[in-house]
């Protein structure tokens, strides 16, 4: 009977200790699923920043593009048909007296300046249309888009600074001699043409 309690004792102690360690067992489980609750919520904050830093660089690249796309669609409105003042500009041979004069190398004609009302925010295409003259009749057969610049050559040529700028043609280099002559089309844009015919040297020592 006394083995028979000690047994009895015994046994009780072990199931204690057996629900000892299983409470410590469920509490460290319960612990470490806590815990691996908590990091998966950081791992996902860090990626939902990552894919919001992701879309707001794709915001600002495809609103780069789209500012780009715009400005270059306004310069294109900006320029008018330039045909249609070509044929204006040969209907006004009489000018706008925007020439001012010529640099020459030998035969060739190397630069032109002409003078243009100043304003801000203003681009310009220029044409030169060049040919030559038989019996006063001119023959414009040579279409040129020059390059050119700023030029200062205000006392040189008198111009007041204030009002007027003045522009060098570069056409590269065409011949011109005395029986040449020369047809200046700018367009502004604004829509403002402005022209002005260069009479062959024969014929206006003719006249």
């Amino acid at each position: 009977m006394k083995k028979l309690v000690v047994t009895c004792v015994c046994i009780s102690i072990v199931l204690m200790l057996a629900s000892c360690d299983n409470a410590q067992n469920n509490a460290n489980a319960a612990a470490t699923v806590k815990t691996n609750t908590n990091i998966p919520a950081d791992s996902n904050d860090s990626i939902e920043e990552k894919v919001n830093e992701d879309l707001i660089s794709r915001i600002e690249v495809l609103e780069k593009e789209i500012t780009s796309l715009k400005e270059a669609l306004q310069a294109k409105k900006r320029i008018p048909n330039n045909h249609g003042a070509i044929i204006n500009a040969l209907d006004n041979m009489d000018g706008d007296n925007i020439y001012l004069g010529m640099d020459h190398e030998g035969e060739y004609v190397t630069a032109v300046y002409i003078k243009i009302p100043k304003e801000y925010y203003v681009s310009y295409e220029i044409f030169l249309l060049t040919g030559y003259e038989t019996d006063g009749v001119p023959f414009l057969n040579c279409l040129i888009k020059p390059h050119y610049e700023t030029a200062d050559k205000f006392e040189e040529y008198g111009i007041d600074k204030d009002k007027f700028e003045i522009k060098k043609l570069m056409p590269s280099k065409i011949k011109y001699d005395e029986t040449s002559s020369l047809l200046i089309i700018m367009i502004d844009s604004n829509g403002n043409e402005y022209s002005q015919y260069i009479a062959s040297q024969k014929f206006m020592m003719d006249i």
